[in-house]
């Protein structure tokens, strides 16, 4: 059974854009293993060597920062919860349970290792986040408050006001912004744009959408895009462009 829905002109663009973006990116990561695994050297040799680097976010803190460097510094404070669990936690547990916990010292560390910033962005026990709001806003009809970010500020002001890593500026500036507090410091974002940039994010009915092309080669790449997996190194036909 085949189900319409109207959907708004901003509804409709946002839709196209995404579209576009998905498929580029899935072209891009298909075309970057396929040279990559032209130029790569064989996988069984005498006197191969490997060389491996780790190329980590940076925490970004500009004087005006946006829905970028807040996912961006998100991802920072999700690695440092990782490095806090393995270099302290794990640690501090192991010690305590060794019976070398001495005045408690180790459990503080161990307390010491939670990070309030990710309770205010992910939500803690199902409670409100800035996520939460933020996704709420992208799926309403977007308006002129979410351009300048007003309508989302106010929500996660009413949702997440009392989060201890929550924080606001006096004055005209805390219409426009919200501030968390990081492991880093505090960072102060401007709301514009971040309900309509998340609207543009991954979604699933968009690789439904693309499966169902005269294309192999994009019904290839639109599913493993939905698996979250790799696109498969076939190499297309011509006539599949």
């Amino acid at each position: 059974e085949t189900m319409l829905r109207e959907r708004s002109n901003q509804e409709a663009a946002t839709l196209r854009a995404t579209l576009a973006q998905e498929l580029y990116a899935s072209l891009f990561a298909w075309l970057t293993r396929f040279v990559a695994q032209g130029v790569a050297p064989p996988r069984e040799g005498e006197g191969l060597r490997r060389l491996g680097l780790l190329d980590l976010y940076g925490f970004e803190v500009f004087a005006a920062n946006g829905f970028e460097q807040l996912l961006i510094n998100y991802c920072n404070e999700r690695l440092q919860r990782l490095f806090n669990r393995q270099v302290f936690a794990c640690e501090a547990e192991e010690y305590a349970a060794e019976g070398l916990d001495v005045d408690g010292h180790w459990e503080r560390v161990s307390a010491a290792c939670h990070l309030p910033a990710l309770g205010l962005l992910e939500g803690e026990g199902g409670g409100p986040s800035v996520f939460g709001v933020i996704n709420d806003r992208s799926r309403c009809g977007l308006d002129e408050a979410d351009a300048d970010g007003s309508a989302l500020i106010d929500g996660v002001a009413r949702a997440c006001g009392r989060h201890p890593a929550f924080c606001r500026r006096a004055g005209v500036e805390a219409s426009r912004q919200f501030g968390v507090r990081h492991f880093a410091g505090e960072v102060f974002y401007e709301g514009a744009m971040f309900a309509r940039k998340n609207a543009s994010a991954h979604r699933p009915d968009i690789f439904s959408f693309l499966r169902t092309s005269r294309s192999e080669f994009i019904v290839e790449l639109a599913s493993a895009g939905a698996a979250g997996e790799e696109p498969p190194l076939s190499r297309p036909a011509r006539r599949r462009f």
